[in-house]
């Protein structure tokens, strides 16, 4: 199994498809596909039949993740939204996606609730707050 550093060396275009349960992983990853990124929306919708507006939590995202790399051996990369709350969640988050096995996350820089990205009404916060 490659790391995701590994691919991500390799230097070439890769195509990184949204996933959101171990069979969509193990579909991508029995196609050729290098790496699978668990997405917010597709999770939300996916699962609980909601949209994507921060209505899920650190733990149902963790939760899916751990399924999903049970299920395949390319590197995973999790859509973590706002990291969950101030910089003391989003550093648990990490530690909570380390822990669970995923390759990387994706963290937006959107004001609290995040909303997914093709759907208007967002505001980013501040530079002074992303450091």
């Amino acid at each position: 199994m490659a790391t995701l550093r590994e691919v991500l060396a390799s230097k070439k275009t890769i195509a990184c498809p949204v996933i959101y349960d171990g069979l969509t992983a193990r579909v991508a990853e029995k196609t050729g596909f290098e790496i699978a990124w668990i997405g917010g929306l597709n999770v939300a919708a996916g699962h609980f039949a909601l949209p994507d507006v921060g209505l899920l939590t650190l733990t149902e995202m963790v939760k899916t993740a751990q399924a999903v790399i049970r299920a395949v051996e390319i590197p995973v990369i999790c859509d973590c939204d706002t990291g969950y709350g101030g910089i003391n969640n989003a550093r648990r988050m990490v530690q909570e996606c380390e822990a669970a096995g995923v390759s990387g996350v994706q963290m937006e820089d959107q004001t609290f609730p995040c909303r997914c990205g093709f759907v208007s009404g967002k505001a980013v916060i501040p530079v002074e707050n992303m450091s």
